[in-house]
C-alpha cells in the first residue's frame, strides 16, 4: 500500500507518496477531449546506497479508467518507461559517484491492451537518476499526441550532463509549460525529449482518462514528490 513520507532533499524538506510494487492512478480533471497532454513527476529512488536494482519496471502514462492501469490485466494504457524493453523489466546499475547514481541503457514506449505488451519502440535513450543516498530529486515527462490509429509519445528526462542534478518544484512547473521538450532551465539544466515510434492505440475500451505510474519493486520503492498533467491541444 502507497505510504505518505517526508525527506529532506537538497532543496529543503518535502512531502512524498512511496509506491513498491504498485501503482499510482488519477482520473483528469481537464477532461478527454485534448489531442496532445504532457504528463510528468518528481521522483526519487530509495535505494540502499550500494548495489544495481535488478528485473525493475517503471511505467508512466495514460490508461481509460482507474480498473485499466499498467499493472492490471484488463489494461488499455499508452505511455513510456524507463527500461530496455518496454513490458519487460530491466536492471538499474548503480554509480559510486559522487553524486551516487541509477542509470538504464534505455526509454521504451508502447501500449498495453489486456495483460499483452506491445512496444512502439525499445532502447531510444539512456536515462539516469540521482539515488536518496544523496538526497535529490529527478524529473520524467511523457507527452501523448492522439491520432488515426497512430498516436506518439514522446519521453523526456534530464540530459546526461544534469542527471545528478536535484530538480525542483519551479524546474518541473517552467518545464511542463514549455512548447520545447528540450528545454535550459534555470541554473542552467537542461532536459532532453527523445521521439519514439509511434504506434496504433484504440480507445474503444474507453478514453484515455487516468495518470498512471507503476513502478514494481517493494524492497526498493520510488518517492513522488510532485505530479502534473498539461494540455497543448
Amino acid at each position: 500500500m502507497a505510504t505518505i513520507g517526508e525527506r529532506v532533499y537538497a532543496d529543503g524538506s518535502d512531502k512524498f507518496i512511496s509506491l513498491g510494487n504498485e501503482e499510482w492512478l488519477r482520473t483528469l480533471s481537464i477532461g478527454t477531449d485534448w489531442t496532445i497532454l504532457r504528463f510528468g513527476l518528481i521522483f526519487s529512488l530509495n535505494m540502499d546506497g550500494a548495489n544495481n536494482i535488478t528485473s525493475t519496471e517503471f511505467a508512466f502514462g495514460l490508461c481509460s479508467g482507474l480498473d485499466k492501469g499498467y499493472g492490471t490485466t484488463t489494461a488499455n494504457w499508452v505511455g513510456g518507461t524507463f527500461g530496455d524493453t518496454f513490458g519487460a523489466t530491466s536492471t538499474q546499475t548503480y554509480g559510486a559517484g559522487p553524486p551516487t547514481t541509477l542509470s538504464i541503457v534505455g526509454t521504451s514506449s508502447g501500449r498495453k491492451v489486456g495483460a499483452v505488451a506491445t512496444s512502439f519502440q525499445n532502447n531510444a535513450g539512456a536515462w539516469n537518476s540521482p539515488t536518496v543516498s544523496t538526497p535529490r530529486k529527478s524529473m520524467a515527462s511523457v507527452q501523448i499526441t492522439k491520432g488515426s490509429p497512430n498516436y506518439s509519445v514522446i519521453v523526456s528526462r534530464p540530459a546526461s550532463a544534469n542527471f545528478a542534478d536535484n530538480w525542483s518544484f519551479r524546474d518541473f512547473i517552467l518545464y511542463m509549460e514549455q512548447t520545447s521538450m528540450t528545454q535550459t532551465m534555470p541554473g542552467p539544466k537542461t532536459w532532453t525529449g527523445t521521439t519514439l515510434a509511434s504506434g496504433a492505440f484504440s480507445e474503444a475500451a474507453g478514453p484515455l482518462s487516468t495518470l498512471s505510474i507503476y513502478w514494481n519493486k517493494s524492497l526498493f520503492p520510488v518517492e513522488i514528490q510532485a505530479v502534473a498533467a498539461y494540455r497543448f491541444g
